[in-house]
């Protein structure tokens, strides 16, 4: 699958790409010019040229008018999962779309959470897909995140603690920090097992000492989060479908912290 990453990309509202707006207008100019050529060469032609040329302006507007609309929403992210029900990736509604087309959607989870229409065919039936919460699509490859860990930097570990791991209070993100449990000056290294989030007077506080000597109680353990801890980081609007599904291969202790 074609991602930014395997946990998804940053957004997920459609954008229509510069290419289609110029299409469009070529289309239209090469219409008009087809148009005036009729009109200066074969007079009789007059009506039914005009009558195609607003048929073909009717279709294009509607067109535009279909693209605003989809343009107007924010689709969520899709969860897509293996054949086995391991969590891959955050797919947007474009990827989703594909694996339904694609034929490659074996199962789903949840009713659908977003409807993506097409065009209309010959008949006037106009064609749409169905978006679910959870995909599983063939192909998708789970195993190789079992032992991957997201990076660590401070917007990954104040979502990973949600609050001060000290004072247990809920800041801004100019407020937070990182603390290491033990200090760097005493030994301590820069990992997800030594780090926590801290509010700024608990960091000044405990300074450059352990929880212990500043007698100062840990919380919560620090831990380094799984891959499926991370899909959960990296997506902060998760829908109900899936925070289930997610919240299944977690272990209890830390499905307070992230969901």
């Amino acid at each position: 699958m074609k991602t930014d990453g395997p946990h998804g990309p940053a957004g997920s509202n459609p954008v229509l790409s510069a290419n289609s707006i110029v299409c469009l207008f070529r289309v239209l100019w090469s219409l008009l010019l087809y148009t005036m050529f009729s009109i200066c060469s074969h007079r009789q032609f007059q009506i039914v040229t005009l009558i195609n040329i607003f048929g073909v302006v009717t279709q294009v507007s509607k067109i535009m008018a279909t693209i605003r609309t989809v343009n107007t929403q924010t689709f969520p992210l899709i969860l897509a999962v293996d054949r086995g029900g391991r969590p891959a990736e955050w797919v947007n509604w474009r990827q989703a779309v594909g694996h339904y087309m694609a034929g490659d959607v074996m199962w789903t989870v949840g009713d659908p959470a977003a409807v993506v229409r097409g065009g209309t065919n010959r008949l006037g039936v106009r064609s749409k897909v169905d978006l679910h919460p959870v995909i599983a699509v063939a192909g998708a490859d789970a195993i190789r995140f079992e032992d991957y860990t997201i990076p660590l930097n401070n917007k990954n570990l104040f979502a990973r603690d949600g609050v001060c791991l000290y004072c247990g209070e809920k800041y801004a993100k100019g407020d937070l920090s990182r603390d290491h449990v033990i200090p760097v000056g005493q030994g301590g290294v820069d990992t997800w097992e030594n780090v926590v989030t801290a509010c700024k007077p608990c960091n000044h506080r405990k300074a450059c000492q352990t929880p212990a000597q500043a007698g100062m109680e840990l919380l919560a353990l620090p831990y380094a989060p799984s891959h499926i801890e991370g899909l959960i980081l990296a997506n902060r609007n998760i829908l109900v479908d899936q925070a289930a599904f997610l919240s299944l291969q977690i272990p209890n202790a830390r499905k307070r912290q992230l969901l």
